[in-house]
Protein backbone atom coordinates (compact mmCIF):
# COMPACT_ATOMS: atom_id res chain seq x y z
CA UNK A 1 0.00 0.00 0.00
CA UNK A 2 2.44 2.42 0.94
CA UNK A 3 4.61 1.97 -2.23
CA UNK A 4 1.70 2.24 -4.23
CA UNK A 5 0.83 5.73 -2.34
CA UNK A 6 4.17 6.43 -3.22
CA UNK A 7 4.43 5.61 -7.08
CA UNK A 8 0.78 7.86 -7.24
CA UNK A 9 2.56 10.71 -5.55
CA UNK A 10 5.85 10.56 -7.83
CA UNK A 11 2.97 10.35 -10.74
CA UNK A 12 1.21 13.48 -9.64
CA UNK A 13 4.73 15.49 -9.20
CA UNK A 14 5.78 14.52 -12.30
CA UNK A 15 3.11 15.52 -13.83
CA UNK A 16 2.89 18.93 -12.39
CA UNK A 17 6.54 19.45 -13.16
CA UNK A 18 5.20 18.87 -16.87
CA UNK A 19 2.48 21.39 -16.74
CA UNK A 20 4.03 24.01 -14.96
CA UNK A 21 7.07 23.40 -17.54
CA UNK A 22 4.49 23.60 -20.14
CA UNK A 23 2.57 26.83 -19.30
CA UNK A 24 6.27 28.50 -18.41
CA UNK A 25 7.00 27.73 -22.28
CA UNK A 26 3.59 29.13 -23.96
CA UNK A 27 4.21 32.27 -21.75
CA UNK A 28 7.65 33.02 -22.74
CA UNK A 29 6.52 32.05 -26.36
CA UNK A 30 3.71 34.78 -26.34
CA UNK A 31 5.64 37.13 -24.44
CA UNK A 32 8.13 37.21 -27.00
CA UNK A 33 6.20 37.41 -29.56
CA UNK A 34 3.78 40.07 -28.23
CA UNK A 35 6.36 42.61 -27.11
CA UNK A 36 7.70 42.64 -30.28
CA UNK A 37 5.89 44.88 -33.05
CA UNK A 38 6.20 47.42 -35.79
CA UNK A 39 4.00 50.80 -36.29
CA UNK A 40 3.32 51.60 -39.83
CA UNK A 41 0.17 54.32 -40.71
CA UNK A 42 -0.97 53.36 -37.12
CA UNK A 43 -1.38 49.65 -38.10
CA UNK A 44 0.74 47.28 -35.82
CA UNK A 45 2.26 44.49 -37.35
CA UNK A 46 3.41 41.49 -34.88
CA UNK A 47 7.15 40.35 -35.41
CA UNK A 48 9.57 37.78 -34.92
CA UNK A 49 13.18 39.01 -34.33
CA UNK A 50 15.90 38.56 -36.58
CA UNK A 51 18.50 39.96 -34.88
CA UNK A 52 21.90 36.95 -35.02
CA UNK A 53 23.13 35.57 -37.96
CA UNK A 54 21.82 32.22 -37.90
CA UNK A 55 18.29 33.86 -37.35
CA UNK A 56 18.42 36.04 -40.34
CA UNK A 57 19.84 33.19 -42.42
CA UNK A 58 17.14 31.22 -41.60
CA UNK A 59 14.25 33.81 -41.90
CA UNK A 60 11.28 32.58 -43.34
CA UNK A 61 12.06 29.78 -45.11
CA UNK A 62 10.12 26.71 -44.81
CA UNK A 63 7.00 27.94 -43.43
CA UNK A 64 4.00 27.38 -45.26
CA UNK A 65 2.30 30.03 -44.05
CA UNK A 66 2.28 33.74 -41.63
CA UNK A 67 -0.72 35.06 -39.89
CA UNK A 68 -2.10 38.23 -41.01
CA UNK A 69 -0.35 41.45 -39.00
CA UNK A 70 2.66 39.48 -38.25
CA UNK A 71 6.16 39.52 -39.85
CA UNK A 72 9.44 39.22 -39.49
CA UNK A 73 12.09 42.03 -38.53
CA UNK A 74 15.71 41.79 -39.18
CA UNK A 75 17.88 43.86 -37.31
CA UNK A 76 21.66 44.53 -38.33
CA UNK A 77 24.65 45.72 -36.62
CA UNK A 78 25.43 48.46 -39.66
CA UNK A 79 23.83 50.02 -42.49
CA UNK A 80 24.35 48.47 -45.65
CA UNK A 81 23.16 47.14 -48.74
CA UNK A 82 21.99 43.76 -47.94
CA UNK A 83 20.84 41.51 -50.47
CA UNK A 84 17.63 39.10 -50.09
CA UNK A 85 16.48 35.77 -51.71
CA UNK A 86 13.46 33.48 -51.31
CA UNK A 87 15.41 30.47 -50.63
CA UNK A 88 13.06 27.64 -49.40
CA UNK A 89 9.93 30.23 -49.26
CA UNK A 90 6.42 28.68 -49.65
CA UNK A 91 4.78 31.84 -49.64
CA UNK A 92 4.84 35.65 -51.57
CA UNK A 93 6.07 38.41 -49.27
CA UNK A 94 6.57 41.97 -49.21
CA UNK A 95 9.89 43.32 -48.39
CA UNK A 96 9.98 46.64 -46.88
CA UNK A 97 13.35 48.30 -46.20
CA UNK A 98 14.42 50.45 -43.46
CA UNK A 99 16.61 52.97 -42.66
CA UNK A 100 16.77 55.16 -39.25
CA UNK A 101 13.09 53.82 -39.17
CA UNK A 102 12.04 55.14 -41.94
CA UNK A 103 10.86 53.50 -45.05
CA UNK A 104 13.54 53.81 -47.82
CA UNK A 105 12.69 51.36 -50.39
CA UNK A 106 9.86 48.41 -50.90
CA UNK A 107 9.22 44.92 -52.89
CA UNK A 108 5.92 44.29 -53.45
CA UNK A 109 4.44 40.44 -53.98
CA UNK A 110 8.36 38.90 -54.29
CA UNK A 111 7.10 34.88 -55.37
CA UNK A 112 8.04 31.88 -53.88
CA UNK A 113 10.55 29.81 -56.65
CA UNK A 114 9.16 27.13 -58.72
CA UNK A 115 10.02 24.12 -57.37
CA UNK A 116 13.30 22.87 -57.69
CA UNK A 117 14.64 25.95 -58.67
CA UNK A 118 18.88 25.47 -58.23
CA UNK A 119 20.24 28.57 -55.50
CA UNK A 120 22.48 30.22 -58.23
CA UNK A 121 18.89 30.90 -60.66
CA UNK A 122 17.27 32.24 -57.45
CA UNK A 123 16.56 35.98 -57.74
CA UNK A 124 18.07 38.31 -55.17
CA UNK A 125 16.28 41.69 -53.90
CA UNK A 126 17.87 44.95 -52.71
CA UNK A 127 17.54 48.21 -51.57
CA UNK A 128 18.59 51.61 -53.06
CA UNK A 129 20.58 52.53 -50.37
CA UNK A 130 22.30 51.05 -47.32
CA UNK A 131 19.59 49.85 -44.66
CA UNK A 132 19.95 49.07 -40.65
CA UNK A 133 16.10 46.76 -40.84
CA UNK A 134 14.04 44.61 -43.19
CA UNK A 135 10.67 44.04 -42.33
CA UNK A 136 9.11 40.58 -44.27
CA UNK A 137 5.54 40.41 -44.44
CA UNK A 138 2.65 38.50 -46.66
CA UNK A 139 2.65 39.70 -49.95
CA UNK A 140 -0.30 42.42 -50.19
CA UNK A 141 0.48 44.55 -46.90
CA UNK A 142 2.18 47.26 -48.75
CA UNK A 143 -0.80 48.20 -50.59
CA UNK A 144 -3.37 46.72 -47.73
CA UNK A 145 -2.07 49.50 -45.14
CA UNK A 146 -0.74 51.99 -47.94
CA UNK A 147 3.09 52.30 -47.46
CA UNK A 148 5.04 54.53 -48.73
CA UNK A 149 8.65 55.32 -49.09
CA UNK A 150 9.10 58.05 -46.33
CA UNK A 151 7.06 56.64 -44.10
CA UNK A 152 8.35 56.45 -40.18
CA UNK A 153 8.00 53.11 -38.35
CA UNK A 154 8.08 52.60 -34.99
CA UNK A 155 9.83 49.72 -33.28
CA UNK A 156 8.25 48.19 -29.82
CA UNK A 157 9.44 45.31 -28.00
CA UNK A 158 13.51 45.45 -29.02
CA UNK A 159 16.53 46.61 -27.11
Amino acid sequence: MKNWLFRKQNQIFILLIIILCSCLFIFIVNKNNSDNYVLINNHKILVELADTDKLREKGLSGRSNLPENRGMLFIFPQERIYSFWMKEMLIPLDIIWIKNNKIVDYHQNVPFPEPGITNDKLKTYSPKEPVDKVLEVNAGTIEKIKINTGDNITVKGYN
